[in-house]
């Protein structure tokens, strides 16, 4: 053998060399296998997680159409039962004889129409007028005395006002003679001498008419001794009637530096509650106008109070 490799050398060689490449090939064989394996289970674990998610989706999608279908039902029991209701209205409607109103009349034909209401509703709300009437009418005679008292406190309040409690006897009379007569009709010329003697918050509803005639300084007292205030007017109208010029009110509003919207010619109190407001809308080419009868609330007419009462003191 020996002899062989020795005479053989070529041939020897060669086959070390093939074999040398035979273990190459054959570890390259084993990497690819090692490797392969490896890819094997990490699809196969892909493969079971997809699944997983797979199932998932199943599921949520099969709860998804469950719940779907709950509530198409439920919307489907709603719908008829709202058509059933519809139909019940209807027919009540229709043995009730309420009229709807007619937007096809004439103007003066739909302002005279009573609509939503049956001439058996109307009496029994007449009734109803009536017996309060009654009851209101039965009270004020159980009361006499106190109003009789309530009336000689407000008519002799200068008397009372040095009493230790005369400044609450005034605002019970005022309490007693405004149940009586709940509408008050007076001037901001004359309210000053009137409610005086009254507290802030004393009066229940201001209503003010033709505001955008009224000086802001005159409507102060009545606002500052209101709960609520509602203002009515068009400041487009006539202006408020000035006794000073515009110019000195413009040095007067510098110098004691007060804006321009409460001390100008024209500054009136439905301005002020317009500016004030916090509902409104602008027309082209016209002040802001608050909302149809200005209603001011309990804080906005603290502000307005805060506003008029001491910047217009400077």
């Amino acid at each position: 053998m020996w002899l062989q490799k020795i005479f053989n050398k070529a041939k020897v060689e060669q086959y070390f060399k093939d074999l040398n490449n035979a273990n190459d090939h054959l570890n390259d064989l084993s990497k690819q296998k090692t490797k392969w394996l490896n890819d094997r289970r990490r699809l196969e674990n892909r493969l079971r997680e997809n699944v997983a998610k797979s199932e998932y989706v199943q599921k949520q999608t099969q709860d998804t159409r469950a719940n779907f279908d709950r509530w198409m039902i439920k919307q489907q029991n709603g719908f008829k039962k709202v058509e059933r209701e519809i139909v019940l209205l209807e027919k009540l409607k229709y043995q009730s004889g309420i009229k709807e109103p007619d937007f096809s009349q004439s103007y003066d034909e739909l302002q005279k129409s009573n609509p939503w209401f049956t001439v058996k509703f109307r009496k029994l709300q007449s009734e109803l007028f009536i017996s309060a009437l009654k009851v209101r009418k039965q009270f004020l005679y159980e009361n006499r005395r106190n109003l009789k008292a309530a009336r000689n406190i407000w008519n002799r309040q200068s008397e009372y006002l040095g009493k230790e409690n005369g400044q609450q006897l005034i605002s019970e009379s005022w309490n007693w003679l405004n149940f009586t007569i709940p509408v008050v009709s007076t001037t901001f010329a004359s309210f000053g001498r009137m409610f005086k003697n009254l507290n802030e918050d004393s009066i229940g509803n201001l209503f003010i008419d033709e505001a955008g005639q009224a000086l802001p300084q005159a409507s102060v007292g009545a606002i500052f001794r209101s709960k609520k205030v509602m203002v009515v007017g068009d400041p487009s109208q006539i202006k408020p009637v000035m006794t000073l010029g515009s110019n000195v009110l413009t040095l007067i509003g510098r110098h004691y530096e007060v804006d321009e919207k409460f001390v100008s010619a024209d500054a009136s109190t439905q301005t002020i509650v317009d500016a004030t407001s916090q509902y409104g809308f602008q027309k082209m080419r016209m002040n802001g106008l608050a909302y149809p009868f200005g209603y001011t609330d309990a804080r906005t007419i603290r502000c307005l109070r805060f506003q008029m009462k001491f910047r217009m003191r400077g």
